[in-house]
C-alpha cells in the first residue's frame, strides 16, 4: 500500500478518537468547509421549512459572496465499522481507516499543515485541501 501517515497526522487522527463514543470505529478523511453563518431570522426561516417548502440558496449568505471561494478543511471523521465496505479497510498500526483506490495504489502521504491535515501526491504535490469556488446565485 502506497498511503503513508505521517507522526504529527496520526496524532491528530488520535486526538479526533479520543473523542468519539464509537466502538471499534474507522476513520475516513473528508473535506469539510466551515460552517456557514446565518443570522437568527435566517435560520429560524430554514428550521421552519418543511418538506415542501424550499429555502433558497441565496437566502444564505456566505463569505463566498464576498470572496467567491471557501477554504475547505481536510479531517479525520470517524465512522462505525459496519458503514463501510470491508474491502476498503486498511489498518495502519493502531487505526483502521477506509482507504480509496486513489490511496491504495497511488503513492499518497498524509501530513498537518494549516491546522488539519493534508494530502499530497508522490511528488509532494498538495492535493486537498484547496480552496473551492463557489457557484454565483
Amino acid at each position: 500500500m502506497s498511503l503513508q501517515i505521517t507522526a504529527a497526522a496520526m496524532t491528530l487522527i488520535r486526538e479526533r478518537l479520543s473523542r468519539s463514543e464509537i466502538p471499534d470505529p474507522v476513520v475516513r478523511f473528508v473535506e469539510q468547509s466551515e460552517p456557514i453563518r446565518v443570522s437568527a431570522t435566517q435560520a429560524r426561516r430554514i428550521l421552519e421549512a418543511t418538506a415542501v417548502d424550499r429555502v433558497s440558496v441565496g437566502d444564505i449568505p456566505t463569505r463566498a459572496d464576498e470572496l467567491g471561494q471557501i477554504q475547505m478543511r481536510f479531517v479525520p471523521a470517524v465512522y462505525r465499522r459496519e458503514q463501510v465496505f470491508r474491502w476498503q479497510l486498511k489498518r495502519i498500526g493502531d487505526v483502521t481507516f477506509v482507504v480509496t483506490f486513489a490511496m491504495r495504489f497511488l503513492r499518497r502521504e498524509i501530513d498537518v499543515g494549516a491546522g488539519c491535515l493534508i494530502l499530497r501526491d508522490g511528488d509532494g504535490k498538495t492535493l486537498l485541501p484547496q480552496k473551492r469556488q463557489l457557484p454565483r446565485v
